[in-house]
């Protein structure tokens, strides 16, 4: 779950965009009961900034990641951390999930087990990912990332290990699982 959670987070710590067009709105119920929140919103305009702070900052790596951003129309991400179990239910995440509805979203992997779910949604056209929407629900966190734009996992993958993305690769993911 924890490799998970790190993926969740590349969408706020690399991508850095703004409202995607999935409606996060109906988690507003939840700002009240959870313990910690943060809320990230950057809209184009945002990512356009982002854009030119990376590619004159330096070359290499953040060159990557401002190509990727070029791409990107906005990202969303909600995190709550709650004090007790129970302060959040499957049907909280309902609006979400009717959002997420084939034929434009497909949902590329659920998992569960015990108080923890994962589920993965993406959004494509003409062959290519064009959304990414993320929720990540455990006993007392729950966090969604709503990515729109196009999405070129193999570049995210790329910077992989460095601008504070965590490792992704294959081997760090699979001794992840097995200290658990």
């Amino acid at each position: 779950m924890k490799h998970i959670l790190q993926i969740t987070l590349l969408g706020s710590l690399v991508l850095f965009p703004a409202m995607a067009q999935i409606n996060l709105s109906g988690l507003a119920v939840l700002e009240s009961k959870a313990k910690e929140m943060v809320n990230v919103t950057l809209d184009g305009t945002m990512l356009q900034l982002a854009t030119r702070f990376l590619s004159t900052k330096s070359k290499g790596n953040d060159t990557k990641a401002a190509d990727l951003l070029k791409e990107l129309k906005s990202i969303s991400v909600r995190f709550f951390e709650f004090s007790r179990e129970g302060q959040h239910k499957p049907e909280d995440l309902q609006p979400i999930r009717a959002q997420l509805r084939e034929p434009v979203w497909k949902k590329m992997i659920s998992t569960s087990g015990g108080s923890e779910m994962v589920e993965i949604y993406t959004k494509t056209e003409q062959g290519k990912i064009t959304g990414l929407t993320v929720i990540s629900s455990e006993s007392r966190e729950l966090t969604i990332v709503a990515i729109e734009g196009a999405i070129d996992l193999a570049a995210i993958a790329s910077l992989s290990g460095t601008l504070g993305i965590p490792d992704l690769s294959l081997d760090q993911l699979l001794n992840k699982g097995k200290s658990k």
